[in-house]
C-alpha cells in the first residue's frame, strides 16, 4: 500500500480473507516452481525424452522457463491481490516479470554461494543455515518491493515526472485543481456520463493520483463531493451543482484544516485582519452568483477528452 500511495486500508474481514488466499496460492506456486526441475530430471519418462535430440533440447528449456513462468505468476498474483487499488493485470505482469528474472538469478547465484561456503559452516556451525535463510528472506523482500515498485510506475507514469514522492501544491495551484475538480465532476454529472473515479482523474489531468485523492478529500469534507460505494469509488456532487457557491469552494480549500485557535490568531492584527477582509470581498464581488453549474458550463470546450480505461 505505501508503494502504491494506498492511505486507507481494507475493512478486517476483508483483509483477512484476501490475505489468507495469497498465503495459500503464493507457497504453492513458489514451492512449486522450486520443486518442478528436480522433480521433471528425474522422471524416467522425461529421462528418455532427453536422450532424443531436438526433445532433449527442449525439455532442457521448459524445465528452465516453466519454474519461471509460475515464480512471475505467483508475484503477478500478490501485485494484484495485497495492494488496496485496482491494479491492472497488464502493469502487475510488467513488475513480476523483472521481479522473476531477478528472482530466478539471484537465487541462482545465492545457491552457488551457499554450496561454495562449507567454511561458514565450519566457523557458525548450525547457525550458519539461520544467517544464510535470513540473508535470503531480505533479498526475497527487495525482490518483492522492487517489482511492485515497477508494476505501480507501469500504471502511473505521471509519478516519474515527481521528483518528491508526495508533491507539493502552492496555495493557487491547490484553488486550481480543487476548481477543475469540481467543474469535472459536475460537468459529468449534467452530461450523464459514468462518474469519475480518482484514478481516472489522474490520467485525464496528468496528475499524481494522491494530490487527486487529496483534494477530494478537502472538497468530501466541506460536502461538496460525496463518493459511491463501487470498488474504485467514483464521486459525485455532495448537492445540487447550482446551489454550491465558487465562493464557498474557495473558502473550503483556502481554511481546510484551520482550526479556530488559527483564525484567532490571524485577526489578533486589525490591520491583517481588515486586508483579508478586502480580498474576500474583492472574491465574492467578482464571483458574484457565480455556482458549481457555471463553472461546468464553462469548461465544456476545455475540458480534457480523456476515456477511462479499465
Amino acid at each position: 500500500n505505501y508503494t502504491w500511495r494506498v492511505g486507507r486500508s481494507r475493512p478486517f474481514a476483508q483483509r483477512f480473507s484476501q490475505y489468507l488466499s495469497v498465503l495459500m496460492v503464493g507457497p504453492v506456486l513458489f514451492f512449486s516452481a522450486v520443486g518442478l526441475t528436480a522433480s521433471i530430471r528425474g522422471s524416467a519418462y522425461v529421462q528418455g525424452l532427453m536422450a532424443v535430440e531436438p526433445l532433449g533440447m527442449l525439455v532442457a528449456y521448459a524445465g528452465k522457463l516453466v519454474p519461471y513462468l509460475l515464480i512471475t505468476l505467483a508475484f503477478a498474483f500478490v501485485y494484484v491481490f495485497v495492494p488496496n487499488t485496482r491494479v491492472r493485470f497488464r502493469s502487475a505482469m510488467v513488475g513480476a516479470l523483472v521481479a522473476g528474472a531477478l528472482w530466478q538469478t539471484l537465487g541462482w547465484m545465492f545457491a552457488t554461494f551457499m554450496a561454495g561456503s562449507t567454511h561458514y559452516t565450519a566457523i557458525y556451525s548450525g547457525l550458519a543455515i539461520l544467517i544464510l535463510f535470513m540473508i535470503w528472506i531480505y533479498i526475497a523482500w527487495l525482490i518483492l518491493l522492487i517489482g511492485a515498485s515497477i508494476a505501480f510506475y507501469h500504471q502511473h507514469p505521471e509519478y516519474l515526472a515527481v521528483r518528491t514522492r508526495e508533491p507539493r501544491l502552492s496555495t493557487r495551484l491547490r484553488e486550481r485543481l480543487a476548481l477543475l475538480i469540481g467543474g469535472q465532476i459536475a460537468r459529468r454529472h449534467y452530461r450523464g456520463d459514468p462518474p469519475w473515479s480518482s484514478e481516472a482523474l489522474s490520467q485525464a489531468l496528468g496528475i499524481p493520483n494522491s494530490t487527486i485523492q487529496r483534494i477530494l478529500e478537502v472538497l468530501e469534507a466541506g460536502q461538496f463531493l460525496a463518493h459511491t460505494a463501487d470498488e474504485p469509488p467514483r464521486y459525485l456532487p455532495a448537492r445540487a451543482p447550482e446551489m454550491i457557491r465558487v465562493t464557498d469552494l474557495l473558502n473550503q480549500v483556502r481554511c481546510f484544516e484551520e482550526g479556530a485557535q488559527d483564525r484567532a490568531g490571524a485577526l489578533l492584527d486589525p490591520g491583517i485582519a481588515a486586508l483579508e477582509r478586502r480580498i474576500e470581498d474583492a472574491v465574492r464581488v467578482a464571483l458574484e452568483g457565480m455556482t458549481l453549474k457555471d463553472l461546468a458550463d464553462s469548461l465544456e470546450t476545455t475540458a480534457p477528452a480523456v476515456s477511462e480505461r479499465p
